[in-house]
């Protein structure tokens, strides 16, 4: 074969190996900002049902409360790793606050806020 058809084919080699490295490159970029997007958004829910949560949880010795709604409301919307302590909230039914709940509060609270630590750890390590 002719010097000049090794040329047009290493030539369109050339050409298509740029073409094709731009597009992963750029696919790349696209699944790491989708990824950033996805744990940002999911970082502001986790936050609105933190302080949802918060606030519900900040109730007083001997006060009643049904333990069912917050414990619902907790198994749907928070992560798995801070269920500390909720199953023994849904021993309690609708009975008066135990005298261990300020402990009670305390675990939750430190176990939300280190899984938002977690979020934005990634988030941080995204965005390098």
């Amino acid at each position: 074969m002719s010097d000049a058809f090794w040329g047009v084919i290493l030539g369109g080699l050339i050409g298509i190996s740029g073409t094709i490295t731009a597009i992963i490159f750029q696919h790349k970029q696209w699944k790491t900002n989708r990824r950033l997007e996805h744990l940002q958004k999911k970082r502001d829910l986790l936050v609105e049902d933190f302080e949802s949560f918060a606030e519900k949880l900040k109730i007083k010795e001997g006060s009643e409360i049904q333990f069912d709604d917050i414990v619902s409301d907790m198994y749907l919307r928070i992560p798995k790793g801070t269920f500390i302590g909720i199953d023994m909230m849904n021993d309690y039914g609708d009975l008066k606050i135990p005298k261990n709940w300020e402990k009670l509060q305390t675990a939750l609270t430190l176990r939300m806020s280190e899984y938002l630590a977690k979020l934005d750890a990634e988030i941080d390590e995204l965005t390098k």
